[in-house]
């Protein structure tokens, strides 16, 4: 059975560099959660007193497979976000060269 250790929880840590509630639940004691309202997260300290504790391994595989699984709507959002941000650049660029074309004073011939 593995062992809960600074190595694993780094491995599970998001690309953002946390931990999502379902992956501490998974490793920690229920005793944790008691009092906390939902979707609330355990008291500071609880990676210290995750370590050296045994899960199973289908515990184990489970931390790993939700990490960055909170993240799944953020990504696709900034995506989108890029892609919309690139035309609206775009469509700036292109409307600030016709402003400067239609104020420029022609061009003095000799």
């Amino acid at each position: 059975m593995p062992i809960i250790t600074q190595e694993l929880l780094e491995s599970g840590r998001s690309i953002r560099g946390g931990f999502n509630l379902a992956q501490l639940k998974i490793i920690l004691p229920m005793k944790e959660f008691a009092g906390l309202r939902k979707g609330e997260f355990p008291k500071k300290g609880w990676a210290w007193r995750a370590i050296d504790r045994e899960i199973s391994q289908a515990q184990y595989e489970d931390f790993l497979r939700l990490k960055d699984r909170h993240l799944a709507h953020k990504k696709r959002e900034l995506a989108g976000q890029k892609e919309l941000w690139q035309e609206t650049y775009s469509h700036m660029h292109s409307i600030r060269d016709e402003i400067r074309q239609a104020t420029m004073p022609a061009a003095k011939t000799a």
